[in-house]
Formats: C-alpha cells, structure tokens, sequence
C-alpha cells in the first residue's frame, strides 16, 4: 500500500469521507505515496445529481493530485414473477 496507487469507493457518505480523509492523512504525512483514485457507482436507483454534484467540488477541492471516476449502472427492468 505505502507505493501503490489505491482506488478508494466513495459514497459521499460518513463511512467513505472517514476512509478518504484517512487516506489523505497518510498521504500529507509521506507515509504513503500515491495520491488515491476516487471512485464513485451511481446505481440509477433514484436521481442523485445534487449530491455527485456536492462529491465532485468536494474532490477538485483537495487538489490538482485529485483523480475522480464514475460509473454508471442503468437501472434494469423488473421482471414479473
């Protein structure tokens, strides 16, 4: 982990900012030297576009190191019983 780049799964939630936030302690301190891939999966269940717009200035915020991807699942159709 200490010369790897990470790829860390963020929500935006309490439990991902905690994790990021910990990462990017690390990584202030040189105790790890890649800055992490921040990775975020939009499951299409409901419209979200407020937040991912929130988790977007968020990660710009921390710095031109800052690497951001997304992912998109289409919602599938129900199928009847």
């Amino acid at each position: 982990m200490k010369t790897k780049p990470v790829v860390i799964a963020f929500s935006g939630g309490k439990d991902s900012s905690l994790l990021l936030q910990f990462y990017l302690w690390l990584h202030n301190k040189n105790l790890i030297s890649h800055f992490p891939v921040i990775y975020h999966l939009d499951h299409s269940i409901r419209d979200n576009t407020e937040q991912e717009s929130e988790i977007l200035k968020f990660i710009r915020s921390l710095g031109p190191n800052s690497i951001f991807k997304k992912k998109t699942c289409r919602s599938l159709p129900v199928r009847p019983n």
